[in-house]
């Protein structure tokens, strides 16, 4: 039997908006069936994440001190994000991702803290206190769980880990840098 690619993605769409209904009538999500982690939709929004972090800097470019950050070894997609504080917006509203690689991304307002959460809740990043003045930072990481898993991160200059869980359940740092490199991985010896 042969599927047309329109047959295909008509059907993904279908099954895709049976699920958002089904959640959105306040059913059990997966985070609720052992094994099985729910994540965050965050959506592509290319030309938003362009103006911040791929136009040349100066008055009609990007800011040079406006936060943008890569992940160096996981994903967007599969992350939890939460806006901290008493935001109205919602998480794909705040996040602005390049692409569907989800590897790329920044947020609407510097200025709102945010979490990011990998591997159930194991690993995470706080992102606060931005001052817009100084283009400065602070990032917290933590890793609950005693297992192999780690996050890292480094800011633009060298290649060298600015803040790691490597030997700390929970570390943070102020960075002042444009680009923020995101590594989350499970180090198997």
């Amino acid at each position: 039997m042969k599927l047309s690619i329109g047959t295909i993605i008509a059907t993904a769409l279908t099954i895709l908006s049976q699920t958002e209904v089904v959640q959105a009538w306040g059913a059990p999500s997966m985070a609720h069936v052992q094994g099985c982690q729910s994540y965050t939709k965050l959506l592509p929004r290319y030309d938003l994440y362009s103006k911040h972090c791929e136009s040349v800097s100066g008055p009609s470019g990007s800011d040079p001190k406006w936060p943008c950050f890569t992940m160096w070894y996981s994903d967007m997609s599969i992350v939890n994000a939460t806006l901290d504080g008493n935001s109205k917006v919602q998480p794909d509203d705040h996040f602005l991702i390049k692409n569907g690689d989800k590897l790329d991304f920044t947020t609407r307002d510097p200025t709102q803290p945010f979490t990011l959460t990998w591997n159930f809740g194991d690993v995470s990043m706080t992102y606060s206190d931005f001052d817009r003045a100084k283009g400065c930072f602070k990032i917290s990481l933590q890793h609950k769980y005693d297992n192999d898993w780690r996050i890292w991160v480094s800011d633009e200059d060298g290649k060298g880990r600015d803040i790691d869980t490597e030997h700390h359940r929970q570390t943070d740092k102020v960075l002042c840098t444009k680009w923020l490199h995101i590594h989350v991985k499970e180090d198997v010896p």
